[in-house]
């Protein structure tokens, strides 16, 4: 029932509505979605998923990928992305950690700073952390926060800066030259990282070409690494039989519409059906 005074009916003032919005947005904004969980897999040094399938991208930072190799001090090839994965997912062990949404990538995945409890009540930036390691650099295309740290590891020849190492957005697209602790520069790294006229449509595509075919879309538990959304969608179904047989299914095969992918129960995606063999996944038939 509306409230009368004197006989006149109270209405909104459009001004105050505005007004009313506006604290709400800004109170939406001073405080961002935060996730907790255990991680129920970590992808690589800068990508994990927490429980319910929620899928995240450390905010402002970039970690060599999975497969990834890099060079020592005495120039010896070494598992870097391997070892970079490693390191976080020791860091984190069985511990609940803490992500605070930053934003969202065309892919679903949340960008967040994600933290993990000290015994002192406080909380370690593991962004951070995984940058001053030297397992990680500070992805200047989309922010700065973690430019210090990367200088002080730079300086102290940890992690990747022992040696010699594509940095991970060149090592994605094929790119650039090796970097060394010596020969890079904060500023050679804006104009490293500038992004391609191209690259925002080319990602669009993806993004949507995956979705059409069923692909991980957001929500749906998959925790997509860098590189395989810069190689475009991953489609091929990589599916677990009630007998434990593991058969992958490419797109316009006889039952890859109907087959749906779980990965909660170990089924994949797949890039490539070379990828899926060497996984232990066969053909059908």
């Amino acid at each position: 029932m509306a409230h009368r005074t004197g006989g006149v009916q109270r209405a909104w003032c459009p001004a105050a509505l505005i007004l009313l919005l506006a604290a709400a947005a800004a109170t939406a904004q001073s405080n961002p979605p935060v996730f907790k969980g255990v991680p129920t897999r970590i992808a690589d040094g800068d990508t994990l998923t927490l429980p319910g399938g929620t899928r995240i991208r450390f905010f402002g930072i970039d970690a060599p990928e999975s497969d990834q190799t890099c060079k020592d001090a005495q120039g010896e090839t070494y598992a870097c992305g391997q070892v970079a994965t490693d390191a976080l997912r020791t860091k984190i062990g069985s511990s609940e950690i803490s992500c605070e949404q930053r934003d969202r990538d065309q892919y679903g995945r949340i960008v967040a700073v994600c933290s993990l409890p000290q015994p002192d009540g406080s909380s370690l930036d593991l962004n951070e952390w995984m940058v001053l390691q030297g397992n990680a650099v500070a992805y200047t295309r989309f922010a700065d926060d973690y430019v210090a740290a990367e200088a002080e590891a730079r300086a102290a020849r940890r992690g990747l800066w022992q040696g010699e190492f594509l940095l991970p957005w060149d090592y994605r697209r094929g790119t650039g030259q090796p970097v060394t602790a010596d020969s890079f520069t904060a500023s050679g790294t804006a104009a490293a990282v500038a992004p391609s006229p191209g690259l925002a449509a080319e990602e669009a595509a993806a993004a949507a070409a995956a979705a059409a075919a069923g692909a991980p879309a957001p929500g749906d538990g998959s925790a997509l690494t860098d590189a395989e959304t810069a190689g475009g969608p991953c489609l091929i179904k990589g599916n677990i039989n009630r007998a434990g047989d593991k058969i992958y299914h490419v797109p316009g095969s006889p039952s890859y519409e109907q087959t749906q992918i779980d990965e909660s129960q170990g089924e994949r995606w797949f890039c490539s059906e070379e990828e899926a063999v060497a996984a232990g996944w066969r053909a059908p038939g």
